[in-house]
């Protein structure tokens, strides 16, 4: 047999490039997921949306899409995936894309945390006029992040919509005198039965039955995990059978808690309460952590507690687990809302450089969204569900209503995310194995906060100002550091940083929120 000339080969491979004989398999045949190493050696950077906003069409500039206009689904998602992916994103996590409740309904579309079905997509998040079906469709998307090596995690809701109590109760919890439960306040929710009776000895086959439903739709959709929402209301025995039934059909498919180690309070006395140690023994790979907390907080050492509790949590399993960036999500108030784009800049900063941690991003955060809606908890015109109100989240992403594309006026903070991402990716070792070196500091209220990073010979320091109002001069005390050594500034978010040094010492002065990462040469 004649062997194929070289320069032909290729050429004729190009051609059925071209003429898409074989690209569209491409993402198949060349992507492999690995999420669940991802994840637990931090290289994981996630960001969060929800498809019916991501790119909507809000053309009349209300903040609501309304008829004539197009809201958000995964065909017009696919525009933005070169932008997110120029951030320094490889991990999408895609809030619920499940049927959504309409009965008992927060908003005019239903909270995406309202599920009404298990293994089947949202046929509102369908582009209209397109041929494909809402499930082809959101299995392009998938492929179209895959080709440009970002993962897909996709949201598990916690509890089912009353719709689907009233159509399966098996799958729910009832009291004594036959009425659903309530978790806390969530009033569109009803509690899942997670044992099988009040013995608590075996698990409720019908509910387990209906999540493995869910996994065999994300396999199908060639997605790469989930973040499941509130575990904690879910038993460690219901998650180890979950997740192995998962890698056994991939064993890379990773598992993010929506855990909080600062929030160990029970939702409902008729449910288990599993702690995020529980979790991560079982199979998880991450948990939330608590840097949400982050405002909180009263003084700089909070933060170092939190960390110290991270790595200390994290390095005790057999297979190493991580925490997340939690600083902001859909359950927080925007940055931006609370301490203005200096507060998202030092966020940013710490996203990057704090160790045993995988970033992770809200749609919005980039450009400093407040997420302050004008049409918030208004009377609506039309409506998809049995509520008549715009129901929102003050300062918080709109999950309940068909509302505009996330965005803000600041582009600075998405330079600074892309920049910062970049000195995260070239400097790898550094911050996913490098040491944590905590540093005291002599500041007013012990706002500043600095700490070393330092592997082999390379070594950064870490400098942020937590204060919102206040310029803060101190002197922070250093072990790695003499005489000999030269400070170079390698991210400012303020053009001014004033310091001088003097034997362990390094006196600064800091503008309020501003944030530094500087090379120890």
């Amino acid at each position: 047999m004649k062997k194929i000339n070289n320069t032909l080969f290729f050429s004729l491979l190009a051609l059925l490039f071209s003429f898409g004989f074989i690209q569209n398999s491409y993402a198949d045949i060349c992507y492999k997921n690995d999420l669940k190493i991802e994840l637990s050696n931090n290289k994981a950077v996630i960001y969060a949306l929800v498809i019916r906003t991501f790119n909507a069409k809000d053309l009349d500039g209300n903040g609501i899409v309304e008829k004539g206009e197009e809201s958000g689904n995964f065909i017009n998602a696919i525009d933005r995936l070169d932008e997110i992916k120029s951030l320094g994103i490889n991990t999408i996590h895609l809030l619920p894309v499940t049927p959504v409740g309409e009965i008992n309904a927060l908003g005019t579309a239903g909270s995406v945390y309202a599920l009404n079905g298990f293994d089947s997509i949202n046929p509102e998040l369908h582009m209209p006029g397109d041929k494909l079906t809402v499930f082809e469709e959101a299995k392009k998307f998938v492929k179209e992040c895959h080709k440009r090596n970002i993962k897909v995690m996709m949201d598990l809701p916690a509890c089912g919509s009353v719709d689907l109590f009233n159509a399966h109760p098996e799958l729910f919890v009832i009291d004594k005198d036959g009425k659903p439960i309530v978790p806390l306040d969530w009033s569109d929710v009803r509690l899942y039965k997670v044992w099988k009776d009040n013995t608590r000895k075996e698990l409720n086959p019908a509910l387990l039955d209906a999540h493995k439903k869910f996994i065999d739709m994300c396999i199908n959709l060639k997605i790469d995990g989930i973040r499941a929402d509130v575990p904690s209301l879910k038993s460690p025995e219901f998650w180890k059978e979950f997740i192995n039934y998962a890698h056994k059909k991939d064993p890379q498919f990773g598992f993010l808690a929506e855990s909080y180690d600062s929030w160990r309070t029970p939702v409902s006395k008729y449910g288990p309460n599993s702690q995020p140690e529980q979790l991560l023994k079982v199979g998880f790979d991450a948990y939330y952590g608590s840097y949400c907390k982050i405002g909180e907080w009263k003084t700089a050492n909070d933060i170092n507690k939190q960390v110290l509790f991270n790595i200390k949590l994290t390095n005790s399993y057999k297979t190493k687990k991580s925490v997340i960036g939690s600083f902001a999500t859909h359950d927080t108030e925007s940055p931006v809302y609370t301490g203005g784009v200096g507060f998202s800049k030092l966020i940013t900063i710490l996203e990057t450089t704090l160790p045993a941690l995988d970033p992770y991003f809200i749609a919005g955060f980039e450009s400093g969204d407040t997420y302050i809606y004008p049409y918030a908890n208004q009377t609506a015109s039309t409506t998809q569900t049995d509520s008549n109100k715009y129901y929102v989240h003050n300062a918080k992403l709109d999950i309940f209503n068909y509302s505009r594309k996330p965005g803000g006026q600041y582009k600075e903070i998405g330079d600074l995310m892309k920049k910062s991402l970049e000195f995260r990716k070239q400097n790898e070792d550094l911050i996913i194995k490098g040491k944590y070196i905590p540093l005291n500091t002599d500041s007013v209220d012990k706002q500043v906060f600095a700490f070393i990073r330092s592997y082999k010979k390379q070594h950064i320091l870490v400098i942020a100002n937590k204060d919102l109002k206040n310029v803060q001069k101190c002197k922070i005390y250093l072990q790695k550091i003499n005489n000999k050594n030269q400070l170079s500034i390698i991210i400012n978010t303020d053009k001014n940083f004033k310091y001088s040094k003097s034997g362990k010492s390094l006196s600064v002065e800091l503008k309020p929120l501003q944030a530094l990462i500087l090379e120890i040469k």
